[in-house]
């Protein structure tokens, strides 16, 4: 297959609406979610779960952007209520409206492996209107959001994945494999590998080349604010 990406909706019952969130543990301080990037735009929090542990109960009530980069079986509790299981699928990015429905909860690793999650929290304003989407070769568009849209790339071994100047900030996660990328006039390519990110600021391009056999898997958030 061509695509590595299954851009489903995680299990409904993994993300419970809990009603207003209380004043409780914010889930950037939650231990398991490492704050490893922020400006303006957004914040990556980086979330690792061993196996058999939980998070402490925490509450999420800024709009995010969820990427999933295991197939792990979950439960979530919401305070108060009985824990609900599901599973997650790797490649799966979804939008998260926690700052119209704030969810308060713990989360529980019940694989034999490790959970990898980015919550992708999204700190500007929202625009009134989704932004325009734009087609380049080898970038597929996703799904669309008012604060941001979404594409995949596949860069085979050794392929190249160009993206014009865009007038708007962009992020791009590994999902799988590797690549090298290249921002703007810069002719030094940086490394980036699976469950790592490169910022791109407003009004630059890069090229991607992609490194793995078979193939390396990027998600492209194009962030409309």
């Amino acid at each position: 297959m061509r695509y590595l990406f299954c851009f489903f909706l995680l299990i409904e019952s993994l993300w419970p609406n809990h009603g207003h969130a209380q004043a409780q543990l914010p889930v950037k301080q939650e231990p398991r979610h490492r704050n490893v990037f922020e400006n303006g735009f957004l914040r990556i929090l980086d979330v690792h779960i061993l196996p058999k542990d939980t998070t402490l109960f925490h509450y999420h009530s800024t709009p995010s952007v969820i990427v999933i980069f295991t197939n792990s079986k979950l439960s979530t509790e919401a305070s108060g209520e009985s824990p609900e299981s599901g599973y997650t699928v790797p490649g799966s990015v979804t939008y998260a409206a926690f700052d119209v429905s704030p969810v308060y909860h713990r989360v529980i690793n019940n694989d034999t492996a490790e959970f990898h999650v980015m919550d992708i929290e999204l700190l500007g304003k929202a625009a009134e209107t989704k932004g325009p989407v734009f087609h380049e070769s080898d970038i597929i568009p996703a799904w669309q959001e008012n604060r941001v849209n979404t594409y995949t790339i596949f860069a085979e071994s050794g392929q190249v994945v160009k993206k014009s100047n865009s007038p708007t900030p962009m992020l791009l996660i590994c999902i799988t494999g590797s690549g090298t990328i290249t921002v703007g006039n810069s002719t030094s390519p940086v490394p980036i590998s699976s469950g790592n990110y490169f910022w791109i600021d407003r009004g630059s391009g890069f090229q991607l080349t992609g490194q793995s056999i078979p193939g390396s898997g990027y998600v492209l958030l194009d962030l409309n604010q």
